[in-house]
């Protein structure tokens, strides 16, 4: 599910004045919502293990 049809399945809930005061999501919008978060955590962390080893000698680039 792309970020696009995440963001057009969100439901607000509102009070009585109309203001919003959350957010319901379908279980398969919050599963491929929750997968993304995740994808997006790995990414962080291997970009912070790459700065790690930048200036490890024994590290070879393979780029």
């Amino acid at each position: 599910m792309s970020v696009n049809a995440i963001l057009a399945a969100v439901q607000f809930v509102v009070d009585q004045q109309g203001q919003q005061t959350a957010v319901l999501l379908d279980l398969q919008t919050w599963d491929s919502l929750r997968y993304l978060l995740e994808e997006l955590a790995e990414d962080e962390r291997f970009g912070q293990l790459m700065l790690a080893v930048a200036g490890d000698e024994k590290f070879v680039s393979c780029w």
